[in-house]
């Protein structure tokens, strides 16, 4: 018996509205912020309409700011992880 690949859907066809995912362009600072406010620990990170990756700190701004870098310049696509989490759709 064959596997049958399923259909790829759209990030917007199976994501909530809100909240919204993080944008690899957003900074680390606004993901931090956002995070502690949604009390996440892991979340989302999307580019063109796809999830790419997800930020799994629970204080990233605070985690690049003790390595040197500024959280309001360092960007969410350069700190984010690429593996994709996957989930059974309904």
């Amino acid at each position: 018996m064959k596997k049958r690949k399923s259909p790829t859907r759209k990030l917007k066809d199976v994501a909530s509205a809100d909240p919204k995912p993080l944008l690899k362009e957003n900074s680390v600072k606004d993901a931090g912020e956002k995070m502690r406010v949604l009390r996440a620990e892991r979340y989302p990170v999307a580019a063109g309409g796809k999830l790419v990756g997800t930020i799994e700190e629970k204080f990233p701004d605070r985690k690049v700011a003790g390595f040197g870098h500024d959280p309001a310049t360092t960007l969410v696509g350069d700190n984010m992880t690429q593996t994709k989490i996957y989930w059974p759709l309904r």
